[in-house]
């Protein structure tokens, strides 16, 4: 089993993040002034603005779990560079609550990715929602649903687009980028 190093929180932080999450007691401010008080249930209210933080420390826990994976020669996920070059594999993306991993169609890697995904739940009391999840071919894939099944998950088809960026086509053919630059000429013309 991996130990994966912790990341840095000042005691003063940790100190804020625990009130706020096990504190059940709200003053309630009119005008500016404590008016009463009232109970609430433990965890932090829906649109907290420490929400965003706590969930990128939670996250923080599965892409070391998935790097260590990576790393430990687990998984493969994909090579990104010239051909022939050391360049770099990319096994996970996270973006918001958005995580596609990478890996070959494979039983083992596929294993170590549920066991990954295993070590995260037991550490974080945390779900991964498999319902919500799929195994997406990239090629020729014989034992498709055989592999998913492995992740208890559904299987899907190509082509599929992550962050609006189709998969499954060569990024050197121009036609997949303009959509994206289109989106980004209109964001920064205002």
């Amino acid at each position: 089993m991996w130990q994966t190093p912790p990341v840095p929180i000042p005691y003063a932080a940790t100190k804020v993040i625990k009130i706020r999450i096990l504190c059940r007691i709200v003053k309630v401010l009119v005008n500016g002034s404590p008016v009463g008080f009232f109970g609430r249930s433990r965890g932090l209210r829906q649109g907290d603005p420490l929400s965003p933080l706590l969930f990128l420390l939670i996250i923080e826990v599965l892409s070391r779990i998935l790097k260590k994976t990576k790393d430990s020669g687990l998984i493969w996920g994909f090579h990104v560079g010239p051909i022939n070059s050391n360049g770099i594999r990319i096994s996970h993306l996270l973006f918001t609550n958005d995580t596609i991993l990478f890996c070959d169609a494979s039983k083992e890697q596929l294993l170590s990715i549920r066991l990954a995904l295993s070590c995260f739940q037991a550490f974080t009391n945390l779900n991964v929602h498999v319902g919500k999840s799929k195994v997406v071919p990239i090629g020729e894939v014989s034992n498709l649903h055989t592999l998913a099944n492995i992740l208890q998950c559904r299987v899907d088809s190509s082509p599929m687009k992550y962050l609006g960026m189709p998969f499954d086509t060569p990024s050197k053919i121009a036609s997949i980028w303009t959509p994206i630059l289109e989106m980004m000429e209109k964001k920064f013309s205002g």
